[in-house]
């Protein structure tokens, strides 16, 4: 194949675009894998379909801004990247994030 894909003329119809040529190239340098050589894995083990499990929740070093167990997963992640908590929001402030993101429309524009 790819000693005639410049010349049209060895084979039937139109010769193989350059661009196809070279994605075949790299399909076999990264080793030509084939959905067939793959090994295929019962279904039931994909994760949504396993029954959850219980997780011991994560002891975080600065409880005080902890309020339910969720914060302690995310203050370990938070943590692991070298990322700060935000501030805590007023009330009209979170009131009107909810309502956006319930009803998809800023409240001020419907009056």
């Amino acid at each position: 194949m790819f000693p005639y894909a410049d010349d049209a003329d060895k084979g039937e119809g139109a010769a193989v675009p350059q661009k196809e040529i070279e994605v075949i190239r790299n399909w076999i340098k990264l080793g030509a894998s084939h959905p067939a050589d793959e090994e295929v894995l019962d279904p039931r083990e994909h994760w949504p379909y396993r029954p959850p499990q219980q997780q011991s929740v994560p002891i975080v070093r600065d409880p005080s801004s902890i309020r339910n167990p969720i914060d302690s997963f995310v203050a370990v992640k938070r943590h692991e990247y070298g990322l700060q908590a935000s501030p805590p929001m007023d009330k009209s402030r979170l009131l009107r994030r909810v309502y956006l993101d319930l009803t998809g429309v800023l409240r001020h524009s419907i009056t």
